[in-house]
């Protein structure tokens, strides 16, 4: 059984290198695997604790339009945690967190000299809606269970 949340995310393009590093935070500390060296759109690059597509070898977003990482991060234990790690889960570390992964981020990226930036993104007025409604993406769902929780998404 696993948790299936989805959320739809909206970031300006200059942000994405930030948020992705912040995102590393997160990361699990004991990895048995090279971190993934990222390069984006524009040139930002970022060395990040995570895989794509199970592997480490480097990505080049610069003319790509998605970028898919596979992540294992660490939560503060909450009702909805530890009602998932009870009997057989993650267990929470020393530090009272949980380990929770694989989490898999599709990251939609705006390619330069392609206008692919959402329309949410370049007007300066975000459509009420893009900040209320939870999106479940159960594209990536475990079969046996589907289920969508959580606030709406955030815009920064």
């Amino acid at each position: 059984m696993g948790l299936v949340y989805g959320y739809d995310i909206y970031l300006r393009p200059r942000n994405v290198a930030r948020a992705l590093a912040n995102l590393a935070e997160l990361a699990a500390p004991d990895r048995a695997v090279p971190p993934l060296e990222v390069t984006l759109p524009g040139g930002d690059r970022l060395v990040l604790p995570f895989t794509s597509h199970f592997e480490s070898e480097p990505v080049d977003c610069s003319s790509s339009s998605t970028l898919e990482l596979d992540t294992s991060l660490m939560f503060d234990v909450d009702d909805a945690l530890r009602e998932y790690a009870r009997p057989n889960g993650p267990q929470p570390e020393a530090d009272g967190r949980i380990r929770i992964g694989y989490i898999y981020a599709t990251l939609p990226l705006p390619v330069p000299g392609k206008g692919s930036v959402p329309e949410a993104l370049s007007s300066p007025i975000v459509p009420p809606d893009a900040l209320t409604q939870p999106r479940c993406d159960l594209s990536h769902a475990v079969p046996q269970e589907k289920e969508c929780h959580g606030s709406p998404p955030r815009h920064t």
